[in-house]
């Protein structure tokens, strides 16, 4: 045994002093106060998910989502609440919510100062091992290449500070536009076929004799008048009594006007009096003609623009029914091309944070115009405004806002002009009042503005079903997901 007062002794105290020291400085509580989330989705069900990816803390992430964004997280870069560095599995959790509903639905706040937020898109990413949430290490960055669809570079980026209870002024950083969506968008615009089938009236001949040549081509002992006639209609192809006598130029070779297919850019009627009279074309640029045509002795002048379209020869060439499944086959194909150009951002923006949480490109809304005005919110269903304080929310026509006016607050709500708004409330037991964007474009605002104490009545519907869902809750606003 070794005495106490030995040097020996006295080292082997201090070892074990340390050794019972050292679980009590590990196990102690980060002194940072620990706040209510500023995050209140409002249907719980309905708050919009996060993608969850496993990864290890030594190597770092590279995740790409089905929107095109991207996410770095740099190897070595994890600390935990304590700020010792993380080694082996880790989990990341992130999530979009690209426009204002998903925003809402998620509970985010989206006042600034003394405004509003209109949104670019926002992001959550977070870091996670055995449950307890990660940070980054100081110096060590986290990259979001975030997909946008809605270009500008006014829009500046902001975290929700949870310790500060509001949001902060990050910077900004230009957009990038997604080459990818453009090549799609001018791949459509190929796509596009040169004519819709069947023909509108703006489509003609000149007269009905050319046709009949082209139809019968140049054989006219069996003429059936009624037939001819129920095919142009079936092409959609109209045609005037008015005359022409000329060659023009189309793709690169020689051919009668009166054997083309023109199209009336004016959308002028030929007056009665152009019948059987000949007129002139004069090449404005491309395939665009003036046409011009004259009684004989000049009182009465008719000028239309034409475009030349294609032969009469080619039109023929295929049956109108023909016709009609090629247009409807490459106009489903064209459909399908824009519906997977809808799922693409419009533009990426990218930014380096030094810190997980949530974040959001924002810019703050044009109120100018606004009106202060008292709402009468006017429900079919009995409420019980003792037990339950609504909120109406007012969601802006292009899904980028959402405003919040609590009850106590309808005597004086500032209200701005938009053809597509649409107020909603929740009520108790998940349903949900609407005043819906046909109901908001009928405001008044000029009438409004010229009262000294405006005021507007909101009578709102009631959607009979629980909303339990984001499907369910953008059905009954009728706003589509991105």
């Amino acid at each position: 045994m070794v005495p106490t007062g030995h040097p020996k002794g006295l080292a082997l105290a201090a070892a074990l002093l340390g050794l019972l020291l050292l679980p009590s400085c590990r196990t102690q509580e980060p002194t940072a106060e620990v706040l209510p989330s500023l995050l209140q989705p409002p249907i719980p069900e309905a708050d919009p998910g996060s993608t969850h990816v496993s990864f290890v803390a030594e190597e770092g992430l590279f995740f790409r989502n089905a929107s095109g964004s991207t996410v770095v997280i740099p190897p070595n870069s994890l600390v935990d609440a304590y700020g010792l560095p993380v080694k082996g599995p880790v989990t990341a959790s992130y999530r979009e919510l690209p426009d204002a509903v998903s925003i809402f639905l998620a509970g985010i706040p989206m006042e600034y100062q003394d405004g509003h937020f209109t949104t670019a898109g926002s992001f959550e990413l977070r870091a996670f091992q055995l449950g307890q949430e990660l940070d980054l290490l100081p110096g060590q960055g986290a990259f979001v290449r975030m997909a946008s669809w809605q270009a500008g570079d006014d829009y500046d980026f902001f975290l929700l500070d949870e310790q500060q209870r509001g949001w902060q002024q990050i910077g900004t950083r230009p957009a990038e536009l997604n080459l990818e969506r453009k090549r799609l968008r001018d791949k459509i615009a190929r796509m596009e076929p040169e004519l819709k089938f069947p023909l509108d009236r703006q489509y003609m001949a000149f007269n009905y004799e050319a046709i009949l040549d082209i139809y019968y081509n140049d054989d006219l002992r069996k003429v059936d008048h009624s037939d001819v006639q129920a095919k142009m209609k079936a092409y959609g192809l109209g045609w005037t009594e008015a005359e022409i006598h000329q060659r023009i130029e189309f793709r690169g070779r020689e051919i009668h006007a009166a054997l083309m297919v023109w199209k009336n850019l004016d959308r002028k009627q030929f007056p009665a009096w152009t019948k059987n009279l000949y007129g002139r074309v004069t090449k404005l640029h491309g395939n665009t003609y003036r046409y011009l045509v004259a009684t004989r002795d000049s009182t009465q002048q008719f000028s239309v623009r034409l475009e030349a379209i294609m032969p009469l020869q080619e039109l023929f060439a295929f049956s109108p029914e023909k016709w009609k499944n090629n247009y409807e086959a490459v106009m489903r194909k064209i459909e399908e091309e824009r519906e997977r150009m809808q799922m693409m951002a419009e533009v990426y923006r990218t930014y380096e944070v030094d810190a997980f949480g949530l974040y959001n490109w924002d810019k703050l809304m044009k109120e100018e115009e606004r009106v202060i005005l008292a709402a009468d919110f006017r429900f079919p269903v009995e409420v019980n405004e003792r037990l339950t304080e609504l909120t109406a929310v007012l969601l802006t026509g292009d899904n980028r806002s959402v405003i919040s006016y609590p009850q106590y607050t309808w005597d004086g709500i500032a209200l701005i002009p938009d053809d597509n708004a649409r107020f909603f409330v929740l009520l108790p037991g998940g349903l949900v009042a609407l005043y819906p964007a046909e109901s908001f474009r009928q405001i008044d605002f000029a009438a409004l503005k010229k009262m000294e104490s405006p005021s507007q009545t909101f009578p709102m519907d009631v959607i009979g079903q629980p909303i339990r869902t984001a499907a369910d809750f953008r059905a009954l606003l009728d706003i589509p997901s991105i």
